[in-house]
């Protein structure tokens, strides 16, 4: 039985899709580069009806690429910067659905109707771009970026099919490197590099910073104000999402090295890994019948 099809991105050689029988390999080098990204093709690729979309920061208008998911062929191409490790996303911005990416040079808005470029905001920084960013309420955009630059919150209006964007605040006291963010209640918790920060999103300002976890990532539980921590160094952190301070609630060594991955709950199982193991944590919540019956067949 064949299925829908499976991409998958490489990291030195590009873009694979399988379905039962391999429909798709696509050397994304191929489009010459006059950057070549130390960690190799580190995103995800993104689906949109039936095509594929990558960045590969070729040169030109080879800078994103969207394949035909089918038999791989070309289906159309934009110019974007080279130096990025960040994944396209579909976002809504001011009522339309746009692709997303943050490189180097900013943030680039893609119509996949239009098949052409629709907003950039240009923000260079010196150096990759390795996170996403986050539309609130609409037509504000939340720009993460690393050290030496900083976090900034922007507004988007739209007029005539034209977009344009004023800034709302910059802030040097949250750089987060690869390190995912949350948004909750009116603040912002990610990492200042290395260590857990927690910022107003109504101007940038700090609320506290505190908490070594190396370059970990944090996934929010906002149902029950939680956040939980996957240090650098495998250990597994449930805070309280409190601006006030850090309340660390437990920590355990869950994983043995570094781990860089992002942690995942699907119902009430945690899932975290690294390159050398996967571990699976059941936590002590309640689900609805129907949900706990589909984990119990999926995991059987």
């Amino acid at each position: 039985m064949v299925g829908p099809p499976l991409i998958v991105m490489t990291a030195p050689l590009g873009l694979a899709g399988f379905a039962v029988t391999l429909i798709l390999l696509k050397n994304l080098l191929s489009p010459k580069r006059t950057w070549y990204a130390m960690w190799g093709f580190s995103s995800s690729p993104l689906i949109v009806d039936s095509t594929v979309a990558v960045h590969c920061g070729g040169k030109g208008d080879k800078g994103i690429l969207a394949f035909d998911t089918e038999n791989g062929t070309l289906r159309w191409s934009v110019a974007a910067s080279e130096q990025s490790y960040g994944s396209l996303q579909m976002v809504e911005l001011c009522g339309t659905k746009l692709m997303t990416i943050l490189t180097d040079k900013g943030a680039q808005f893609i119509d996949p109707q239009t098949e052409k470029l629709a907003f950039e905001y240009a923000w260079q920084h010196q150096g990759y771009r390795a996170l996403q960013p986050q539309v609130l309420d609409g037509n504000r955009v939340l720009i993460p970026t690393g050290l030496g630059t900083g976090t900034r919150l922007i507004e988007v209006s739209k007029e005539n099919n034209t977009f344009s964007a004023n800034e709302i605040w910059t802030s040097r006291d949250l750089k987060p490197d690869f390190n995912d963010l949350v948004v909750h209640e009116g603040f912002i918790y990610g990492f200042d590099d290395s260590i857990f920060t927690c910022i107003d999103l109504a101007d940038g300002s700090r609320k506290w910073k505190s908490g070594r976890y190396g370059k970990g990532q944090v996934l929010l539980l906002a149902e029950s104000d939680l956040l939980v921590v996957l240090g650098e160094h495998g250990e597994l952190v449930l805070l309280s999402a409190d601006p006030s301070a850090r309340k660390e609630l437990w920590k355990i060594e869950a994983v043995e090295g570094k781990t860089w991955n992002h942690p995942v709950v699907v119902g009430d199982r945690l899932f975290i890994r690294n390159a050398r193991e996967a571990v699976c944590y059941r936590l002590p919540i309640e689900l609805p019948q129907a949900t706990e019956q589909a984990l119990t067949i999926g995991v059987q």
